[in-house]
C-alpha cells in the first residue's frame, strides 16, 4: 500500500524530513572521515617513503663499509700465512694476528667480533674477540647457505660463544679461495646488534623501524616488536607488485599500518610500522567532532521540522475538524483568518460550499413551503366542492 494514502500527512512530513536530515548528516560525516584518512595515509605513506629511502641509502652506505673490513683483513699478511699452513700450529703468527685483529674490532665499536673457518684451527683464546674454527662446521650450519654460491654476503642474526656466554650478533661472511679456487678459509665478521638499533633509533625515535633478512627474521628494531604471523608473507607479495624501478610499498596488517622499502644490495628489507589508530587519530578526532556538531544539528533540524509540521498541518485539521462538525442549523464554524496561499484559498473554497449550501436549503425550504400551501389549498378546494355535493 501507498504510505501516502495510508498514513496521516503529519506523520509523513515530519518522518520524511527528519529521515532526510538523519542521512544527509550521516553521508557528510561518512564521506569526510573517508577523505580525511585517504589522505592522511597517502600523505604519509609519501613521507615515510622518501624518508625510508634516504635511510636505506644511508644504512647501505654503513654495511658497505663493514663490507670494506672484512676484505682489509682477509688481504692481511699475517691472516694469509695462518690460513695457509698445513698443520695445527701455535707460533707468533697467530699470536700477531689475534691480536691485530682483537685491536681492529676494540677501535671500530660497531665491531663485535671475527669468527675465522680454516682447516687446522688454533686454540681460542677467550680473553680476545677473535673465534677460530674448523672449517668442515660450515656445511653443517643454515646460516652458510647464502655462502654457497657467491663469495661474500650478509648473513643476518647469529650468536656468538663469548666470555660472558651467547651473545647475538649480525654476521658478515667472506670466502676466501686459494689461487686453484679452492675454498681454503671462510672470515665472519660479526656486528653489534645494538649499534644497528642505535642506527635505527636515531632516524626518528618516536618510529617503530624493523630491519628483516631474507628470511623474514628480525635483524634489529628500533623497538622491542615480534613480527607476527602472516606479515612477512604480505610484504614479499606486496614487494612482488610494486611499480617498476620503486623500491617502497606499503601494505595494511591486522592492525598496522606498514611502509617498507626494499634493500637490494642485501637482499634486506626496511619496514616502518604505525598503529592505525595513531594513522588516524586526527580523523577521528575530527569524526568525534562532526558527530557532535550533526547531534546539535539534529536536534535543531528535529524542533524545525516539528514546528514545521505543525504550521503545515494544522490549518489541515482544522478544516477537517470544521467539514466534520458542519450542521446546516448550527453556527458556521470558525477557520483562521490572514491565509493569504492555498491554505486560504481552501478556507474561502468552504466558506463558499457552506455558503451555497445554506443558500440552497434557504431555496429548498421555500419550495417546500410553496408546495405545501399549494397542496393544503387544494386540498381545502376539494373539500369544499365534496362537502356541496353532498348537500
Amino acid at each position: 500500500m501507498n504510505i501516502f494514502k495510508r498514513f496521516r500527512i503529519r506523520y509523513l512530513l515530519f518522518g520524511s524530513f527528519f529521515l532526510f536530515m538523519l542521512v544527509l548528516f550521516g553521508v557528510i560525516i561518512y564521506v569526510s572521515y573517508q577523505y580525511s584518512v585517504r589522505g592522511i595515509i597517502e600523505t604519509t605513506t609519501e613521507y615515510q617513503e622518501k624518508q625510508l629511502s634516504l635511510f636505506n641509502e644511508d644504512l647501505t652506505s654503513k654495511l658497505d663499509t663493514f663490507e670494506d673490513y672484512s676484505v682489509i683483513l682477509s688481504r692481511q699478511q699475517v691472516f694469509r700465512s695462518v690460513i695457509s699452513s698445513n698443520q695445527r700450529i701455535y707460533n707468533n703468527n697467530v699470536l700477531s694476528l689475534t691480536q691485530d685483529f682483537s685491536n681492529i674490532v676494540y677501535s671500530i665499536p660497531a665491531l663485535h667480533s671475527v669468527e675465522i673457518y680454516l682447516n687446522y684451527p688454533p686454540i681460542d683464546n677467550i680473553q680476545y674477540p677473535i673465534r677460530y674454527k674448523e672449517l668442515t662446521e660450515l656445511h653443517e650450519a643454515s646460516w652458510y647457505a647464502p655462502l654457497e654460491e657467491i663469495i661474500s654476503s650478509w648473513l643476518g642474526t647469529r650468536t656468538v660463544e663469548m666470555i660472558s656466554g651467547e651473545e647475538p650478533v649480525i654476521s658478515y661472511g667472506r670466502k676466501i679461495n686459494t689461487s686453484r679456487g679452492s675454498l681454503q678459509s671462510v672470515m665472519i665478521v660479526n656486528l653489534d646488534p645494538y649499534v644497528i638499533q642505535g642506527w635505527l633509533r636515531g632516524y626518528n625515535e618516536n618510529s617503530n623501524l624493523v630491519l628483516l633478512d631474507h628470511n623474514g627474521k628480525v635483524i634489529s628494531s628500533s623497538r622491542p616488536y615480534d613480527m607476527p604471523d602472516g606479515l612477512y608473507e604480505k610484504v614479499m607479495a606486496a614487494s612482488q607488485t610494486k611499480e617498476d624501478g620503486k623500491l617502497s610499498f606499503h601494505l595494511r596488517h591486522d592492525e598496522d599500518f606498514v611502509v617498507a622499502t626494499s634493500i637490494s644490495s642485501l637482499n634486506w628489507t626496511l619496514m616502518e610500522i604505525t598503529p592505525f589508530v595513531e594513522l588516524v587519530a586526527v580523523s577521528r578526532k575530527m569524526t568525534s567532532s562532526l558527530i557532535a556538531i550533526g547531534v546539535v544539528a539534529i536536534v535543531l533540524a528535529f524542533v524545525g521540522t516539528l514546528f514545521l509540521t505543525r504550521s503545515f498541518t494544522s490549518p489541515i485539521l482544522k478544516l477537517v475538524h470544521a467539514m466534520n462538525h458542519y450542521h446546516i442549523n448550527q453556527p458556521k464554524p470558525v477557520l483562521p483568518e490572514g491565509y493569504k496561499n492555498e491554505f486560504g484559498q481552501l478556507f474561502k473554497g468552504f466558506q463558499d460550499v457552506t455558503d451555497r449550501t445554506e443558500m440552497l436549503y434557504q431555496s429548498l425550504d421555500e419550495q417546500n413551503k410553496r408546495q405545501r400551501e399549494a397542496e393544503i389549498k387544494a386540498l381545502q378546494a376539494i373539500l369544499i366542492l365534496t362537502f356541496y355535493i353532498i348537500l
